[in-house]
């Protein structure tokens, strides 16, 4: 049995400490990113209808919302980069978790 041989702390929360920060990081990288990447996207679109607007800002396409394939790749640098900057954390979490 886990309890007998590991004791309750690390038998059944070995590595919850670990787990915890994983997660609030990646969740912190990943909503933060995102934020700053759809808002970098959306100047550039807004600078962009400006330009072709003759310079006005304020028109309906300054202000539309970006395309559904802008906000997937916003999305998925986000997450890329927020999976690649906790993996050593997810390391030493699974090797606290992993029982002899």
């Amino acid at each position: 049995l886990i309890h007998a041989e590991h004791g309750i702390g690390r038998g059944f929360f070995g590595g919850f400490v670990p787990a915890v920060a994983k997660g609030a990081i990646t969740n912190c990288i990943r909503f933060l990113g995102y934020g700053l990447i759809t808002r970098s996207m959306m100047r550039q679109q807004q600078s962009d209808a400006a330009d072709m607007a003759g310079g006005t800002v304020g028109s309906g396409a300054a202000n539309a919302p970006l395309p559904a394939w802008k906000t997937m790749l916003a999305g998925g640098i986000a997450g890329a980069v927020s999976a690649v900057v906790s993996q050593p954390i997810d390391t030493v979490k699974a090797n606290m978790m992993g029982l002899e």
